[in-house]
């Protein structure tokens, strides 16, 4: 099975590494933040969440000295043993105050109508 992610991460202009946490520091103008060179260490932001607050997050990579990578990642997920793992579809669960709940909900449906 193969799946997709496209998500942001913040890059080192100086070194490469990505950042893997960030932290203000109380009652003073400083920060701390810690890198890896593993990007699968580094915090990442969902696409939907960056272009909300993209300017804030431009501003934070500047300051770190650093730059806004997006990661389009694509991941092929297999068994140990090789073969495909399958998708999982939910089920609907036999659950008779579910059914009870879901019949009210189409009564009061048809009366509103």
């Amino acid at each position: 099975m193969k799946t997709q992610s496209t998500f942001i991460v913040i890059r080192s202009k100086k070194h490469g590494a990505f950042l893997t946490s960030y932290e203000n520091k109380p009652n003073t103008l400083a920060y701390t933040s810690d890198w890896s060179d593993d990007i699968e260490d580094a915090i990442t932001v969902p696409i939907e969440n960056y272009e909300f607050e993209k300017a804030n997050y431009k501003n934070m990579a500047k300051m770190l000295h650093a730059e806004v990578v997006k990661v389009e990642a694509s991941y092929d997920l297999t068994y140990p043993d090789g073969s495909d793992v399958k998708v999982i579809k939910n089920q609907e669960t036999d659950n008779p105050l579910l059914e009870i709940f879901k019949a009210f909900k189409a009564a009061k449906g048809m009366e509103e109508d």
